[in-house]
């Protein structure tokens, strides 16, 4: 599921900057990735000369929400579970 959600957000940025770019423009490749800056052995990641990159940093499930108490105490549900993404969005 957020992969789903980070893969609409790279389409939806490629689209817009795609729109912005002059008719010459080579737009069959993608300008934004998703992916990491640097690869696990500490190289520079090569797929990343040229592009947008949006990399996921942190995901924080919001607490607030569970908090609130229904006012019928019979019925129990599990409360639904609300994320924060923070997305670095970086050229």
């Amino acid at each position: 599921m957020i992969h789903n959600v980070l893969k609409a957000i790279k389409d939806e940025l490629d689209g817009f900057l795609k729109r912005r770019l002059p008719i010459g423009v080579d737009q069959t490749q993608p300008l934004v990735l998703l992916s990491e800056l640097m690869n696990l052995d500490g190289t520079v990641n090569e797929d990343a000369f040229d592009k947008v990159i949006c990399t996921l940093i942190n995901v924080e499930q919001e607490r607030v929400s569970l908090n609130v108490r229904p006012a019928d105490h019979s019925v129990r549900t599990n409360p639904p579970i609300n994320l924060n993404l923070y997305v670095l969005i970086s050229a």
